[in-house]
């Protein structure tokens, strides 16, 4: 049984060496020389004889709290997708105790739906499951809803803080990352896990997306193919080897981009003009950033969603008339997280047509400009009468010509980014 499986590992190995392409349109190479097959011989057989069993301390795995993981195979170069619904999913199961599907291919026709007026679109001809993609795309898609969900919160953590990263996976869920994967020579496999420790410093070579769902700080540092300087891994689903075990990545090898995505199906619609906060595009009037959005539809508004660049901002909700003449609601909040929050209001309110401010204690989130690469695009439009930004102690809507100037940008901001989530 042993050997069938390492044979069926070795052969898993050799067609996924290369990596899904992250950012990029071109196939991933699949081609494996007698050479190459040869180097994860050599690991299966040099790893595979050293025995280890993990010790209850220093040792956490999302799966024993009863999560139940799917390791499915990614298709065509989707693993940014593929490591999204692991994070949303583990993230349903630690806040709800029930376990979710969340189909990433069905994410990808969301985000790269070309029937709709703004949001990304890919050129005409190119292959979108080969494209690749980011997280944040997720978030600025899918926090405006997909089927009965929406994302309500999305973790930014800081590269290199190991124990946040720790903190989120134990109470959050599962935490996305970029990993440098295409180097055959830092993969190793230790029984029937895959390793790699790779230390470096090029951005480049950060091409592929996993999970991390736990860690081990007792990994021993030698059962990497190059030794590493100190024991510990990091446990992490690699959506390229499908059911063939977990990816276990050295503590030396730096996780870029983390981020640990929530969902949650409580709210019955959500209200929006923005589809996106690029390049974290905000505006800022002093120390007092007041932003407001305009809605016009009757129901119980429940909750409030924004961005912050920053964790734990205070800001203050308050909800007006259309008219910005009387305040109808007001409450003080925190936005926990750098990234995306919702915050839920300590009553719901029963709204038709008004207007949610929120005055942040740092820079307010704007959707940003159009921008086009050649294979990928991000389109915006505003209109007057929905986002407006307050000024020289008056409202004024954000698509005037002269708020540009007074608020010193050289961008068209367009629309806010605040939602409206009813129950």
């Amino acid at each position: 049984m042993k050997k069938l499986f390492a044979a069926l590992l070795l052969l898993t190995l050799t067609t996924t060496l290369y990596g899904c392409s992250h950012s990029d349109n071109e196939l991933s190479d699949t081609e494996t020389s007698n050479t190459e097959t040869s180097i994860i011989t050599s690991s299966i057989k040099d790893t595979t004889e050293k025995p280890y069993t993990h010790s209850e301390n220093g040792y956490f795995n999302l799966v024993d709290s009863g999560y139940d993981l799917q390791m499915d195979t990614q298709e065509g170069g989707t693993c940014w997708l593929y490591s999204a619904s692991v994070s949303i999913e583990s993230s349903y199961f630690l806040n709800n105790g029930t376990n979710i599907d969340i189909n990433p291919l069905e994410m990808l026709d969301i985000i790269y739906s070309d029937d709709k007026s703004e949001g990304f679109f890919v050129k005409e001809g190119i292959n979108k499951k080969e494209l690749g993609g980011w997280s944040w795309m997720i978030t600025e898609t899918l926090s405006n809803g997909f089927g009965k969900y929406v994302i309500d919160k999305a973790t930014v953590i800081e590269e290199g803080s190991t124990e946040k990263l720790k903190e989120t996976i134990k109470n959050t869920g599962a935490v996305i990352v970029s990993v440098p994967d295409t180097d055959r020579t830092k993969k190793g496999a230790f029984n029937n896990y895959m390793t790699i420790n790779h230390v470096t410093d090029n951005i480049d070579d950060y091409d592929h997306d996993v999970t991390i769902i736990g860690w081990d700080d007792n990994f021993p540092k030698e059962y990497f193919k190059d030794e590493a300087s100190q024991n510990g891994a990091w446990i992490a689903y690699n959506s390229l080897l499908g059911d063939f075990g977990y990816y276990y990545i050295s503590y030396d090898t730096a996780l870029k981009s983390p981020v640990a995505l929530s969902v949650t199906d409580k709210y019955s619609d959500i209200l929006f003009y923005d589809c996106g906060n690029e390049g974290d595009a905000s505006v800022n009037v002093e120390s007092n950033t007041k932003t407001a959005n305009i809605f016009h539809k009757e129901g119980t508004l429940s909750a409030v969603g924004t961005y912050s660049t920053t964790e734990n901002q205070k800001i203050k909700i308050e909800l007006y008339d259309s008219n910005f003449e009387n305040i109808l609601y007001s409450q003080d909040a925190v936005l926990a997280v750098k990234g995306y929050n919702v915050i839920e209001l300590d009553k719901s309110v029963e709204v038709c047509d008004y207007a949610i401010a929120i005055q942040y204690s740092s820079t307010a989130p704007v959707e940003g400009e159009t921008w086009d690469d050649g294979i990928v695009s991000y389109k915006v439009q505003s209109e007057k009468g929905q986002s407006y930004v307050y000024l020289n102690d008056m409202w004024q809507d954000i698509t005037d010509e002269t708020v540009i100037s007074e608020l010193g940008i050289d961008f068209i901001p367009n629309n806010c980014c605040i939602k409206a989530l009813y129950s």
